[in-house]
């Protein structure tokens, strides 16, 4: 009887030993990569469908992509769903652009950020007050050109949409040109468009070619961007993702040259997670550019053409109902989140944020 005792005792600890070895095994096997990265996606999956997400979406780290899918139709008509070569306008996002071309022609000394723009404008009564960096950073005083009605920016019975994007320009720069300030340059901040379309104008002037084919060589081309384009040379695009909006909707963007230099680009968002990880890995430009970009100097938040928060920059695009956002980590990490939308999906830069801070719970100890 002592002897079947022991024996069974004997048992009994081997196996105490041994279960918990698996379980702790277990519990190691669940914090793998892989199964990290799988709750990570579970996650994200379940906060577009709470927030009924349609368009394009994709979110990355390093070499990892967690997502990268359409939802919903880009053309309900013919049943073409959103995937991951749909196009989308992706309006203000593209002001990052334009200030990165800005600071490419400033590293070959073409131009200096504290030149005063009377230099390319020469006839504009407060060209010696406001400088290319207050156009930069939203600080130049000159009112929103989008926030006017057409009437006040171009000509009696003239109709925008029968004429080139060359003729609506040299109209809107005249209008843009002749308001009055809202403040003295340099002494507050205030969104407006019309900082960036004049931008685009310097770029034309400094490096004498086209604003779009500057952007094409220097940028597009080099990264490989090649879904990556314009509003106004697409609107036919088959492509591009149809608008569906049952709320008031802005049609600005149909009339050529209106969003020049602003919000005039197009793109997928794989295209555009492209973009981020070469922005942050300062491919395109250099870091002292970089660190100039994401400083907002006398502003609260805002860089040059980016938002600024911590280590992390971002900036939202916006003509009803195309919508877009794109969040990206300057933290070595690699993190970027694209969103677009052509349902009035409002909520992109709140996904970027909340999408990064579930990534670094998983991925911040790695």
């Amino acid at each position: 009887m002592k002897k079947l005792t022991c024996v069974l005792l004997s048992l009994i600890l081997v196996l105490s030993l041994l279960f918990p070895a698996s379980c702790s095994e277990s519990k190691k096997d669940n914090k793998t990569p892989e199964s990290s990265s799988r709750k990570l996606v579970k996650k994200y999956n379940k906060k577009l469908k709470e927030l009924s997400f349609k368009g394009g979406i994709y979110v990355s780290a390093k070499d990892k992509i967690f997502l990268n899918k359409g939802v919903g139709y880009a053309d309900e008509e013919l049943k073409i769903k959103n995937n991951e070569t749909t196009l989308f306008f992706i309006a203000s996002v593209t002001k990052q652009f334009t200030a990165s071309a800005v600071m490419l022609l400033r590293e070959r000394g073409k131009l200096s950020l504290n030149d005063k723009i009377v230099k390319y404008f020469p006839k504009y009564k407060y060209g010696k007050d406001i400088t290319i960096n207050d156009l930069l950073r939203m600080r130049s005083g000159i009112p929103d050109y989008m926030n006017m009605k057409l009437n006040k920016l171009f000509p009696k019975d003239y109709n925008p949409e029968k004429h080139s994007a060359a003729e609506n320009r040299k109209h809107i720069k005249k209008a843009v040109l002749n308001f009055p300030l809202s403040f003295k340059a340099g002494t507050d901040f205030e969104y407006t468009n019309s900082g960036y379309f004049l931008l685009a104008e310097i770029i034309e002037k400094v490096s004498k070619t086209s604003y779009k084919d500057f952007l094409r060589k220097e940028i597009f081309d080099k990264l490989e961007m090649n879904s990556t384009g314009f509003i106004d040379e697409n609107l036919d695009n088959k492509n591009l993702a149809k608008p569906y909006y049952s709320g008031e909707v802005n049609n600005y963007y149909k009339i050529k040259g209106m969003t020049f230099g602003c919000s005039d680009m197009i793109s997928t968002a794989p295209n555009l997670a492209k973009w981020a990880k070469a922005f942050s890995s300062c491919k395109v430009i250099t870091k002292s550019s970089l660190g100039i970009m994401k400083s907002v100097g006398k502003n609260k938040d805002y860089g040059c053409g980016l938002y600024v928060s911590g280590d992390c920059v971002y900036h939202s695009g916006s003509f009803t109902p195309y919508r877009s956002s794109l969040f990206t980590a300057l933290d070595g990490s690699g993190f970027c989140c694209v969103v677009l939308s052509n349902c009035g999906f409002v909520q992109g830069n709140y996904l970027g944020k909340e999408f990064y801070k579930e990534y670094l719970k998983v991925y911040k100890k790695r």
